[in-house]
């Protein structure tokens, strides 16, 4: 049975927000960003298949490219908010807000589309088979691509601390 578009804005709008919003930087174009995307949807509601992907996973897929298309356009980088700590750091330990800080500043270091992969992975908590659909890769290359990715940020957090 297809979602009724009322039950797409109302169940999903806040969640596609907090994921815009932890990327695109000024308030009104995160809103601007997610209005185009729920448009999107609606609009292509025909095309939703249930058995491709969930229909959380299919609106995150469309304001994924929402996001990007959106980044193009303003030629801006993108900012993460929020970072799952359990990826590099342990339960409540003496320093860890200085940790915390430490790979926020790394975070932003990397390249856009490392950022929103992370996002995707450890704030979202999507599967790499969820995140393969969202970003149109393989689940195959995305787990090596995000190892490559928590190394470097190893690496740069590493660095910033000999500094």
């Amino acid at each position: 049975m297809k979602p009724t578009e009322r039950y797409i804005v109302e169940r999903y709008a806040r969640d596609l927000h907090e994921f815009v919003s932890r990327t695109v930087v000024c308030r009104e174009d995160a809103e601007e960003v997610v209005q185009d995307t729920l448009l999107r949807a609606l609009r292509s509601l025909g095309t939703f298949d249930e058995r491709r992907a969930t229909l959380r996973t299919w609106l995150w897929r469309i304001a994924w490219h929402e996001v990007v298309r959106y980044m193009e356009r303003k030629n801006r980088r993108p900012r993460l908010v929020e970072v799952d700590e359990g990826m590099m750091v342990a339960e409540a330990e003496e320093g860890e807000d200085e940790r915390l800080t430490l790979l926020e500043r790394a975070i932003l270091r990397l390249g856009e589309e490392e950022q929103m992969l992370l996002q995707l992975r450890y704030t979202d908590g999507l599967s790499l088979k969820e995140i393969a659909y969202v970003t149109d890769a393989k689940a195959t290359t995305l787990a090596v691509r995000l190892q490559r990715i928590r190394e470097r940020l190893r690496d740069i957090m590493n660095k910033m601390k000999a500094e």
